[in-house]
């Protein structure tokens, strides 16, 4: 959802200039089939003849909120005591009521804004209503008899304010589940899942896939999402989380797969399963896959579902019951997404903050560092190393995890970068450019240009003043044969370029 300010300031109601201390929200509908929010901003930014004032607060299209009054400011638009304590809204129509992609994304968007507005303004879900259910409920003095959004919502789709409040409900306990866990932290400081490749084995065709990827969506919504990959498509992905349960010792039938997968740099990711003492899934037993457990927060305080299976195979927990457009979603097949998509957030962050993702070894081991234990202090069965919370990303001492990969040469100090995805983003246009030049090759057997590069920081930040002096600018074709260039030596320790 995006709020765009688009205040009316010429309506009688902006220059009344009256203010309120906001209770309530109400919700409207225009009445104008296919009209879109602009046409409104246009044609109600005037001064309307006595007897006619009408001014809202914002006009909502799919994925938009145009506001159009401060929202304390005391709006025109039920006619009726209601209007010196709810915010209210206008819902724009599609051009046929029944069409129902339009239905979903608008009630989506409307969910978000009364979301946004409850938690501004401390307005508790039950005070939630709309122009018709005011006038029912609370009578004409509050209200006008108007049938918004009943005409539409009800009359379409047998959708109520009721359901409505109750789909409200779960989306803000979700979002409270995403502060909890940290989530929300990382989106405010501008972390939501770019330049991290995240793939999922399960399929969105089918109910359970598609809310897999609804709550992937939500944690990393710029991240590259791949559904329905297989094990051996799995190899260029930085995580690979799967819900898919299979209790089989030999699934998949290749173990070796997943050790190369894992030993290849793509962090793996499982349900524990849902089976509590009796089983767990195939994959849980297998030392290379990080299995996840599913909790919820109770009494304000994270506690184990009691279906989640319980294994010595368990690594950790990770929160279930995430609204989706589908629902409700549970289970460990829930957790696990929700788990493996916080990864993703950490490797963005490192590899803007730090200059490359973590390895396997060296996530694990941030994870395991910002783990709230349970139960016991330390490992157990039920519960794993604990939950997994995200720590505030300005708290994060990046030296202490980037490590293992960091080759720093003895005399100099310096460190050398051999994959290009390791190299800061700061960077990567300029090595880019060196390597479309033949300035710089890797040396990968396999022929990748980018791999085995051994560049080290100071010809990168070399590289990088060549670049922004405009040099790379003026080379000839790199098919022509002039362009036989090479790095070699080094810059002064005094000599800074890059984040």
């Amino acid at each position: 959802m995006e709020i765009k300010e688009h205040f009316l300031t010429n309506n009688n109601c902006y220059t009344t200039n009256e203010w309120i201390t906001p209770t309530k929200i109400m919700l409207h509908s225009t009445a104008c089939p296919g009209a879109p929010a602009k046409n409104f901003l246009s044609s109600w930014n005037k001064a309307f003849p006595k007897g006619q004032g009408k001014c809202v607060h914002a006009f909502v299209d799919p994925g938009i909120v145009y506001q159009t009054l401060p929202w304390t400011m005391r709006a025109w638009g039920c006619a009726g005591t209601g209007n010196n304590v709810a915010i209210q809204f206008e819902v724009c129509e599609p051009k046929s009521y029944a069409d129902e992609e339009y239905f979903n994304k608008i009630k989506q968007t409307v969910i978000e804004l009364v979301a946004y507005l409850c938690e501004k303004f401390n307005i508790n879900v039950s005070n939630v209503t709309s122009h018709c259910e005011g006038y029912r409920e609370y009578g004409a003095a509050f209200a006008s008899n108007h049938s918004d959004l009943d005409h539409w919502w009800k009359a379409y789709f047998n959708y109520t304010m009721d359901d409505f409040r109750k789909e409200l409900y779960e989306h803000m306990t979700t979002q409270e589940k995403f502060r909890q866990l940290g989530i929300k932290r990382f989106h405010d400081c501008g972390f939501k899942g770019a330049g991290v490749k995240i793939y999922s084995r399960e399929n969105n065709s089918t109910k359970h896939g598609a809310m897999v990827e609804d709550v992937i969506r939500q944690i990393v919504p710029e991240a590259d999402i791949k559904l329905k990959q297989n094990y051996q498509n799995g190899t260029d992905a930085d995580i690979y989380t799967t819900s898919y349960f299979n209790v089989g010792d030999s699934y998949p039938q290749n173990k070796e797969l997943s050790a190369k997968l894992f030993e290849s740099g793509v962090f793996l990711c499982c349900a524990v399963g849902n089976y509590g003492e009796d089983k767990q899934t195939g994959l849980s037993k297998q030392e290379c896959w990080t299995s996840v457990g599913a909790c919820d927060i109770v009494n304000g305080k994270p506690q184990r579902m009691y279906y989640s299976s319980v294994t010595e195979d368990l690594d950790f927990m990770s929160l279930t019951n995430i609204k989706t457009a589908l629902g409700n979603f549970d289970g460990t097949s829930c957790a696990a997404p929700v788990f493996a998509s916080m990864c993703a957030l950490v490797q963005q962050f490192f590899m803007v903050k730090g200059g490359r993702k973590l390895t396997n070894n060296e996530l694990l081991r941030f994870i395991k560092d910002n783990c709230v234990d349970m139960l016991e202090d330390g490992h157990d069965e039920r519960t794993g190393y604990g939950i997994f919370i995200l720590p505030d990303p300005e708290d994060i001492k990046i030296s202490n995890y980037l490590e293992e990969e960091d080759h720093m040469d003895e005399k100099y100090g310096y460190t050398v970068y051999n994959d290009f995805d390791a190299i800061p983003v700061w960077g990567q246009e300029a090595v880019e450019k060196a390597i479309k030049y033949g300035i710089l090759k890797g040396t990968n057997p396999d022929g990748d240009v980018k791999k085995n590069l051994g560049l080290k920081d100071t010809e990168l930040k070399m590289l990088v003043w060549l670049d922004r002096m405009k040099l790379f600018d003026n080379l000839p074709h790199p098919d022509k044969e002039d362009t036989d260039w090479t790095i070699d030596g080094e810059i002064g320790k005094d000599f800074t370029i890059g984040g």
